[in-house]
């Protein structure tokens, strides 16, 4: 169960509490934002106007927003079941809200249509930023989201690959070779071109 902070704290301000409209593809940055700072995302509703805690409470939604990458690594394409999106991988990112700032090193930051991820993640959890997956129906789409979230974990691996050996075996052992008889024990002389059409495969004797 989470702590209460005590009045004297957060007249301190050693607690920090922010209005956030529910998690949506719009928001997620400044949820993200106030995650990493530690924030409390605190919903007033029912609380009379004139309660001391009304005027603590921060509203980061009223405060400009940018989103910047720190030292970008590589960018791609996620074709998702559910999503579909540009996904740039860097070292940090660095989320301005106001006259704050933070650099996020641990988890993802949708923003703009775009999905960064820093250093420190690889979870592919970050797809939840993009969707509820609900679909029209209302009806929650889990095989979908399952499916996209690994998807994006497997795409941060590939990108963040810096060895060509590391890199060949993983897709390797995702195709699953051993199932195919015909070529155990082969040996084989592969050429990977820039385009699908550009790559050969040589069997040696």
């Amino acid at each position: 169960m989470a702590t209460v902070p005590s009045r004297q704290a957060l007249e301190r301000g050693d607690v920090t509490l922010v209005a956030l409209d529910p998690v949506n593809d719009e928001n997620a940055s400044r949820w993200m934002f106030a995650q990493a700072r530690g924030h409390i995302v605190f919903n007033s509703i029912g609380l009379h106007y004139e309660h001391w805690v009304q005027r603590l409470v921060r509203y980061p939604e009223d405060q400009a927003l940018q989103v910047e990458v720190v030292a970008e690594q590589a960018r791609c394409v996620l074709d998702g079941r559910w999503v579909w999106l540009d996904v740039v991988l860097c070292l940090a990112v660095r989320v301005h809200v106001g006259g704050d700032a933070v650099d996020i090193v641990d988890a993802g930051v949708f923003h703009g249509g775009t999905l960064y991820i820093p250093a420190g993640e690889t979870s592919g959890e970050p797809v939840r930023q993009v969707s509820d997956f609900t679909d029209e129906h209302e009806q929650f789409m889990g095989g979908d989201l399952d499916a996209d979230r690994e998807a994006l974990a497997d795409l941060i691996r590939h990108l963040r690959c810096v060895d060509p050996k590391d890199t060949l075996d993983s897709l390797l052992q995702e195709l699953k070779l051993e199932k195919y008889p015909l070529l155990h024990g082969k040996t084989f002389r592969l050429t990977v071109g820039a385009a699908p059409l550009a790559h050969s495969v040589e069997l040696v004797d």
